[in-house]
């Protein structure tokens, strides 16, 4: 093989990623509609919305029953709702500084 085919092949296979690895990395419309309706419950959460009008807008925006026809709509945003939850739970202490007493002496005139 000559030094211009050697680097012609490596090109090539550098260029195209294995199927294997191809498939790790794409998610199937099924798994891409769970990550968007957990991704869209958990902003919800975070500006207060209640679950029952997080559950009403999921019924607008969610694919579920095109993957899940027979399935329970209301047992699926409830999951959500409470992985969200969890998830936001063990978030907010790591980012909220601790609680703390600062004492002020403010010279009177």
């Amino acid at each position: 093989m000559t030094e211009a085919m050697q680097r012609e092949e490596k090109t090539r296979l550098s260029s195209s990623p294995s199927k294997a690895a191809d498939n790790k990395t794409q998610l199937s419309p099924q798994e891409q509609s769970v990550r968007r309706d957990q991704a869209y419950v958990r902003k919800l959460l975070e500006r207060g919305t209640s679950d029952a009008k997080i559950e009403t807008s999921l019924q607008l925006t969610s694919r579920f029953t095109s993957f899940n026809s027979s399935g329970d709509f209301h047992a699926y945003v409830l999951g959500l709702i409470g992985k969200a939850k969890k998830t936001l739970e063990h978030a907010k202490p790591s980012e909220q500084p601790s609680v703390t007493t600062l004492t002020a002496f403010v010279p009177w005139e």
